[in-house]
């Protein structure tokens, strides 16, 4: 190997700076556009939460309470809705006539039954007619 001279050192140092400059660019370019994605998410996630924690307030749940249990509750009493829907509907398809329906179906087949069983109360789903 040979050695170089100064003007070949300083070009090759030229090259490598404009490289470096080059990559030092992109790495710009991508941090900024990151940080912009970061910030725009950050506002998402905060949108988010407070619709989340709106949603909650009017189903009659205080803001610490944890979505998961307000999730959860949610789902059982879906169940439960399904669950009373179905028997109501069983009910009405076995019965032809009001003077065939037995003095038990009569009073589940009411809006009051329905609102008795299931509820209608803070953080229940408003099932009035």
């Amino acid at each position: 190997m040979g050695r170089i001279t100064k003007t070949e050192a300083i070009k090759l140092m030229s090259v490598e700076i404009t490289q470096l400059k080059a990559e030092l660019n992109e790495a710009d370019r991508r941090a900024g556009a990151a940080e912009r994605l970061l910030a725009n998410l950050e506002i998402d996630m905060h949108k988010l939460r407070s619709w989340r924690d709106e949603q909650k307030r009017k189903a009659g749940y205080m803001d610490f309470i944890s979505f998961d249990v307000v999730w959860k509750e949610i789902l059982e009493k879906a169940q439960l809705y399904d669950k009373g829907l179905c028997a109501v509907r069983s009910i009405q398809h076995e019965v032809k006539t009001p003077s065939q329906v037995p003095s038990s179906a009569s009073a589940i087949l009411t809006p009051q039954w329905v609102l008795d069983t299931f509820g209608d109360g803070p953080g229940e789903p408003d099932l009035t007619p």
